[in-house]
């Protein structure tokens, strides 16, 4: 024999999925805004990173070593990038990694507002549990 127990969470006075799903929403949506402006930033980075290595004054070589380094620090700051020694250019992998994780982030926050409005606009969460039951002669 088997029996099905319906455990009901919410209902007509208890509205705590709503209040957990309005929670999740409103952080998802915070840390989407976050994500989108990191995302933002990192573009601007690798953009600005070649205009910045345009500006080094070449006359004194201890002067032209202090802004490259400048401009690989702003780069690896702004995005977690880092660059080898010497290298002037990013190469096609740097520049994509660059964007993928803030791009990940994105849409990571953007499936978390998802299942923060799936909460919100459930009502009542119901989880079915079975028992079984055997007779033993």
């Amino acid at each position: 024999m088997k029996r099905i127990m319906f455990f009901k969470i919410g209902g007509d006075k208890l509205h705590l999925p709503r209040l957990i799903g309005a929670f999740i929403i409103f952080a998802a949506l915070l840390m989407f805004v976050r994500a989108g402006g990191e995302m933002f930033d990192s573009w601007d980075a690798v953009q600005n990173y070649p205009d910045c290595l345009s500006t080094i004054d070449s006359t004194d070589e201890t002067a032209v070593q202090l802004q490259y380094l400048d401009c690989k620090d702003s780069l690896e700051t702004m995005t977690g990038l880092s660059i080898r020694g010497g290298q002037w250019d990013l190469t096609q992998r740097q520049f994509w990694s660059a964007f993928l994780y803030p791009i990940a982030n994105l849409f990571f926050w953007a499936a978390i507002f998802l299942v923060g409005t799936i909460f919100y606009k459930s009502g009542t969460i119901i989880i079915p549990i079975e028992q079984s039951i055997k007779d033993v002669d």
